[in-house]
């Protein structure tokens, strides 16, 4: 464990926030195995599409319980479980957990997909779904969201951009919400688990839409995926 990651797995406002998240993201995991839930009890005759919905449904509650683990662990001061995996791969994890939507596009920009991110894989797909799924609300009936990576010395840049209207800057990790079923908790948990990489997320201007820019510092032990 380094410093660095043990001072901040163990802040509890780090801890608190990385709760937050659980609570956040339970509610998105129960209402998606909820609804597949009942689509299943809806459709017995069918065999084949049922055995999808119960396989979606414990798909969910794996994620669900991964999720409380890893949160748990990292509030806890364990350290994170950092491996070298590619930028892709990290992607289609957090993409996995966002309804899609008609009419938004989220793409990743192709040839960044084999670059590689240090992170623990399961806490960052998670902080790049929030951030997909606020740029997705926040673009209405029909815009894009657009992830990509680079390198700048020892550190790595995440930008998540969107074209939609923006977002006010004194809202940004206010823990407020302009969405009416919304908590206003997904920017404080992509913060904290950005922080618990020992980085760093801020807005970047922008002619148009929102770009998040999360910057990770790449240097230290991490094992790669097989």
């Amino acid at each position: 464990m380094t410093d660095v990651e043990e001072r901040q797995g163990a802040d509890p406002r780090i801890a608190g926030e990385l709760c937050a998240l659980v609570l956040h993201d339970f509610r998105n995991i129960l209402a998606v195995a909820d609804t597949s839930a009942h689509l299943c009890a809806a459709s017995l005759d069918d065999k084949p599409f049922a055995t999808r919905q119960l396989a979606r449904v414990r798909e969910q509650l794996r994620r669900a319980q991964d999720l409380a683990n890893r949160c748990m662990a990292v509030a806890k001061g364990e350290p994170l479980q950092r491996a070298r995996v590619p930028f892709g791969d990290v992607c289609d994890e957090a993409l996995s957990a966002v309804a899609a939507r008609d009419g938004v596009s989220i793409v990743v920009t192709p040839d960044t997909r084999s670059v590689e991110l240090t992170c623990d894989t399961s806490l960052f797909a998670r902080a790049l779904a929030n951030l997909i799924e606020n740029a997705r609300d926040a673009i209405g009936a029909r815009g894009t969201v657009s992830l990509s990576i680079e390198r700048d010395g020892s550190s790595e840049i995440v930008r998540v951009h969107d074209d939609g209207p923006g977002i006010p800057p004194h809202l940004l990790f206010a823990g407020v919400t302009t969405k009416a079923s919304g908590s206003g908790l997904g920017l404080l948990v992509v913060r904290a688990i950005v922080v618990s990489h020992g980085g760093d997320i801020a807005l970047e201007p922008s002619p148009r839409g929102t770009t998040f820019r999360i910057t990770i510092p790449s240097a230290g032990p991490a094992r790669r995926t097989p």
